[in-house]
């Protein structure tokens, strides 16, 4: 039972929302835990993600919020602190402007999944 714990060698799947636009390009941020998998540090609490790059035919990106991924553990912690586990989701978003008059915005959004924990050893619910 459980699912995977992801460790720093874990992969973030960014999925663009709007139809059309290049999946965004962006930062990441995470917290290590107080213990290690396959000698890396296993991620809590959540993954920040930062979108920046966005790119939509006629529209410029404009910005973006910063936005990530919540550990969903309940059982497993690691410094009182929820760890991150294959298939957790969350999302971004940001905003393009159309490049000509009337600079109408348009929302860019992504979804956030962790499609890769890194590590095929340890489970946790």
């Amino acid at each position: 039972m459980g699912v995977f714990i992801a460790n720093a060698d874990y992969n973030l799947n960014v999925t663009n929302t709007v139809p059309g636009a290049a999946i965004p390009n962006g930062s990441e941020g995470t917290t290590p835990g107080s213990f290690k998998m396959n000698a890396k540090a296993v991620i809590v609490d959540k993954i920040t993600y930062s979108p920046s790059g966005c790119t939509f035919p006629s529209y410029t990106f404009i910005g973006g919020e910063s936005a990530g991924v919540l550990a969903t553990s309940v059982k497993v912690k690691s410094g009182g602190k929820a760890v991150m586990r294959l298939g957790d989701v969350g999302v971004c978003a940001g905003v393009f402007n159309l490049t000509a008059s009337p600079f109408t915005p348009l929302p860019c959004a992504c979804t956030l999944t962790v499609d890769s924990a890194g590590q095929v050893k340890v489970k946790g619910n």
